[in-house]
């Protein structure tokens, strides 16, 4: 089985008081054995039936009265346990789209992440175990996501990082709370080691009336070039690394509408090394705030 390109699409629209939703996959070149079976958009729920292999959907939708929501799946293989190649049963889907309206009161957002590191604008790594509420929020249900580590030397090493983000919406309030962890830190080899690091950010709005919180976020078993740090762990405290340059901890970041934690947040004031100087370095970052409607 081979295509060139596939693509599906997913809509929710609401006019007035009148909400509709439509879907749609397109194929380019979509071949099963050698036998071109889909170019542009086939009909909905189409099945193909590969003989003792596998059943074949294409352009397969569903919709729910919930939220207004459709889903669709351009691809959708299932495996067959009397396949000749004794390939593991299963479903391979390929190009899934959904979408949905929900009508809410104020609108939670929030994410979070393990670690990202700004290579002094010439390279920015991706976040890791990031976690993000979806638009309208998650309507109580926990997201979340997790890595076993990263390594990423001479500038970072870490070891497992979990994430979570949900919202909780009320008649009258509307919650939003993210969460990171991250153990066993290193930066810039042993200039900056952490046992373990939790952010955590939270925003209640009632109202007009904003409510942010940072409690639950700790660092634990920091030390600076070997040594253990027992200074400050107050809110944007600000810490010179000779020949670094500034490590702030629990930097926490306030808007109008929410609140952003970062657990360790370090920026070069120098070159270290092959580390280029304006290098940043965030460790255990959770944002979390709510919009009036």
């Amino acid at each position: 089985m081979s295509a060139d390109a596939i693509t599906a699409t997913a809509t929710s629209t609401k006019t007035g008081s009148t909400y509709t939703t439509a879907a749609k996959s397109e194929f380019v070149n979509l071949k099963i054995g050698g036998v071109l079976v889909a170019d542009q958009s086939p009909d909905v729920n189409t099945k193909i039936v590969i003989p003792g292999v596998a059943e074949v959907f294409l352009n397969q939708q569903g919709v729910t009265s919930v939220d207004h929501q459709i889903t669709v799946n351009a691809l959708r293989v299932n495996i067959l346990s009397t396949n000749p190649q004794q390939l593991p049963t299963g479903v391979i889907v390929v190009a899934s789209a959904q979408s949905s309206i929900k009508t809410v009161t104020s609108m939670a957002y929030g994410n979070a992440y393990g670690t990202q590191v700004d290579v002094a604008g010439v390279l920015k790594s991706g976040a890791t175990a990031s976690v993000t509420l979806p638009c309208g929020g998650s309507g109580g249900t926990v997201r979340s996501s997790s890595v076993a580590g990263l390594l990423l030397p001479p500038v970072l090493t870490a070891g497992a990082a979990e994430t979570s983000a949900a919202s909780f919406p009320t008649a009258t309030n509307n919650k939003a709370v993210t969460l990171v962890t991250v153990a066993g830190v290193k930066v810039l080899n042993d200039v900056l080691t952490v046992d373990a690091v939790t952010s955590k950010a939270a925003a209640d709005r009632r109202g007009s009336t904003l409510t942010t919180s940072t409690a639950g976020s700790s660092i634990v078993g920091l030390k600076i070039n070997g040594k253990a740090y027992s200074g400050s762990l107050k809110e944007n405290t600000l810490v010179n690394i000779a020949g670094v340059g500034t490590l702030t901890l629990n930097q926490v970041i306030k808007t109008s509408s929410g609140i952003e934690v970062r657990g360790l947040s370090l920026t070069l004031n120098t070159n270290v090394g092959a580390t280029l100087k304006g290098t940043t370095v965030n460790v255990g970052v959770a944002k979390a705030g709510v919009y009036p409607r």
